[in-house]
């Protein structure tokens, strides 16, 4: 029988745990109509998988992150990557003017979730950060990227609207934030709305890690990092252009994983000890794209 790699053993950790193999694959349909984004699981190609470690590692493809490409991408057989969804009917979506503007990620793009807990003892009180999102490159141009960022104490995210304003102001302790740059020419968009309803909103419905292991290299260095799986959705999420030339001047990250988990990266860094570095200074930041 073939084996699936991490997923396999996360699915294995949820059984365990009492909640089902449903934490990295929710099959009830929605509430709403179809996204245009979904997940599917294929098999890597041949020399597919190293190739992407090994971009990523050296251009730096998930900025503070990319040290950990191993990581995330633990399972050797199989990958999550993102497609057009067939169910999805633009004239449903936004009826009227038929304009949806799809996110700038597309199906070649890598993805992956991110759960970070970061805690600062030189401060006092010290200085917690607890983030839960995605994060998505493009890797034909590493320095074009984005992300949407919820603050959570858990591995899961209630739903909640993305406003980038409101979350900086917070300093990133509150609601949820996010945005792309394309560092090449400057261009940054930036998800604050507007939502009504459901839309304009990140939630994560499900995570499960397997075993963490000491980092050794990079902004987290003397921290541990975990790989497993994430569900959830992200409806209609506004991106409005700040600055830059490249268009649209707006889109929507429009992205349901609920059904086909997301490959997902669980960092812990404690500085200064046992961390050595200060991984706050590195965090990907909403009004910055990344320091």
């Amino acid at each position: 029988m073939r084996r699936n790699g991490i997923l396999q053993a996360v699915a294995a950790a949820c059984v365990a745990l009492g909640v089902g193999a449903s934490c990295v694959d929710v099959s009830s349909p929605p509430a709403e109509g179809p996204a245009e984004f979904v997940t599917l699981r294929r098999a890597w190609a041949p020399g597919e998988r190293q190739a992407t470690i090994d971009a990523i590692m050296q251009n730096g493809g998930f900025g503070a992150y990319s040290d950990q490409a191993p990581v995330i991408y633990a399972d050797s057989e199989s990958v999550t990557v993102v497609v057009t969804n067939p169910g999805f009917s633009v004239r449903a979506a936004n009826p009227g003017d038929l304009l949806v503007l799809a996110p700038r990620f597309a199906a070649s793009w890598n993805i992956t979730g991110v759960d970070v807990r970061l805690v600062d003892n030189t401060q006092a009180p010290p200085d917690t950060t607890d983030w839960v999102g995605v994060f998505w490159s493009n890797p034909a141009e590493a320095s074009w990227r984005g992300f949407v960022l919820a603050s959570s104490a858990v591995a899961t995210v209630p739903r909640t609207q993305v406003n980038t304003t409101a979350f900086d102001v917070s300093g990133g302790q509150a609601g949820a934030g996010g945005g792309e740059l394309r560092f090449g020419d400057g261009t940054y968009w930036e998800g604050n709305g507007p939502g009504a309803g459901i839309n304009n909103t990140i939630e994560i419905t499900a995570a499960a890690y397997g075993g963490a292991a000491t980092v050794t290299t990079g902004p987290f260095l003397g921290g541990t990092a975990a790989g497993g799986a994430m569900n959830g959705r992200m409806r209609r999420v506004e991106m409005t252009r700040v600055s830059g030339p490249t268009a649209p001047a707006s889109f929507q990250v429009d992205f349901d994983f609920r059904g086909t988990a997301i490959q997902s990266l669980q960092l812990t860094c404690i500085f200064p000890s046992p961390c050595t570095t200060n991984a706050l200074r590195a965090q990907p930041t909403p009004r910055r794209g990344e320091k």
